[in-house]
């Protein structure tokens, strides 16, 4: 059955996600300061449009965790998604010298060839005009070659997928929290009998939601922006955007809730 009414999220959830708010706005803050230019790199410039869509997706978050607990489904998908880009922006900044995570940011370009290829073979097989496709994928192209060459890339690496990515950065096991996640985005059986309970038992479908699970997604959030925003400020010589303790105290509360987040 469907809940009738909005659930007013109690105190604890409401103060957990204000927390975050407020770090992620002192984040916001730090990148736009007159002095920050994140133009230098390509794979900083790459790295803060990642951030921008880690920023979004988790502001998102927050809002529906103000606004109504049952708005826990929708923000398993918003919070896979600034996950994975917060993976993307700390896989392409590891390294420590610039060169080479230039290369880094041409793999991370060079696999929307990937893209092109399929889309258009797509529309060419069901008689759609694909000229627009094959000129963006021209254009692109024309942009990554010379860059190529300046950086001596005569065969660039395949992009590795996220796992191998966290692998490379010290996190391989957050990989659980990305398959987790990836069951509500997909609408996996898994995500359906952890909302809805088992489809076999004999009793009418019906709509929950537990707090705790708010933990595991707030928990996810603050790991990307505490991890993936100070990473890019940190290869850009500047400092923190907010203090280990304040940062702390954001983390403490979101494991009030005491969901699987405590784990991580």
């Amino acid at each position: 059955m469907f809940s009738s009414s909005i659930r007013t999220p109690p105190f604890k959830l409401d103060r957990a996600a204000t927390l975050l708010q407020q770090l992620l706005i002192a984040y916001v803050s730090a990148c736009n300061r007159p002095s920050v230019d994140f133009r230098g790199l390509h794979s900083h410039k790459a790295s803060f449009v990642l951030m921008v869509s880690v920023v979004r997706h988790i502001e998102a978050v927050t809002q529906l965790a103000k606004q109504d607990t049952f708005m826990l489904k929708p923000t398993t998908s918003a919070a896979r998604t600034a996950f994975e880009s917060s993976v993307y922006v700390l896989w392409m900044l590891a390294p420590e010298e610039p060169s080479r995570r230039e290369q880094r940011w041409l793999r991370y370009m060079t696999s929307l060839d990937g893209y092109y290829n399929r889309t258009i073979k797509l529309y060419k097989q069901f008689g759609q005009v694909t000229d627009e496709l094959l000129a963006e994928q021209a254009q692109l192209q024309a942009l990554i070659e010379p860059i190529i060459s300046e950086y001596r890339c005569e065969k660039l690496k395949k992009l590795p997928d996220i796992r191998c990515m966290l692998k490379s950065i010290g996190e391989e096991r957050k990989y659980i929290l990305y398959i987790f996640l990836s069951q509500f985005t997909h609408s996996d059986a898994m995500a359906m009998v952890h909302s809805h309970g088992s489809p076999l038992a004999d009793e009418p479908p019906f709509e929950t939601v537990d707090i705790e699970g708010w933990s595991f997604v707030l928990a996810v959030c603050w790991w990307c922006l505490w991890r993936a925003g100070n990473r890019l400020l940190e290869v850009s010589n500047l400092p923190a955007f907010s203090s280990v303790s304040r940062a702390n105290k954001v983390l403490k509360a979101i494991r009030s809730l005491k969901g699987r987040s405590a784990d991580y």
